[in-house]
């Protein structure tokens, strides 16, 4: 599974979900893809789903490039939904990305708590269907 997006006007979310590998090319794309996105909007919080990802390969020159390409604004709020498996090393390449972009960031492995710190979870059934047509 490549990088897969979906933008959530009502919610005003951005939610992504990646599997298989996970490459310094997908994540460099992936905001590509957003920016050219006409429903795209900078203000809209964002959701990143990694518990399917089976392997990173990210380097830490992918990840400052990709954090160069970050096109949210600053207040623009980033939960990210990792596997019991995610390194913490690459969380805090994650977490410099971050703040080169400006933007609040939360890392967890519970899909509860990143709608909790996003302040979401009245809408966890909702978003848990975006995710699940995200194949």
């Amino acid at each position: 599974m490549a990088i897969q997006y979906t933008i959530i006007d009502e919610l005003e979310l951005v939610v992504t979900k990646a599997g298989g590998v996970f490459t310094d090319e997908e994540l460099v794309g992936h905001f590509t893809r957003i920016v050219d996105d006409p429903k795209f909007n900078a203000e809209y919080f964002r959701l990143t789903d990694l518990r399917q990802v089976l392997e990173f390969r990210i380097t830490k020159e992918g990840i400052q490039e990709a954090a160069r390409r970050v096109p949210f604004d600053s207040h623009s709020m980033t939960a990210l939904v990792a596997s019991d498996s995610f390194d913490k090393q690459l969380a805090t390449l994650w977490g410099v990305m971050a703040t080169h972009s400006n933007a609040y960031f939360f890392i967890t492995h519970q899909f509860i708590e990143a709608l909790i710190w996003l302040g979401l979870e009245a809408k966890e059934q909702a978003i848990r269907s975006y995710l699940n047509s995200l194949n």
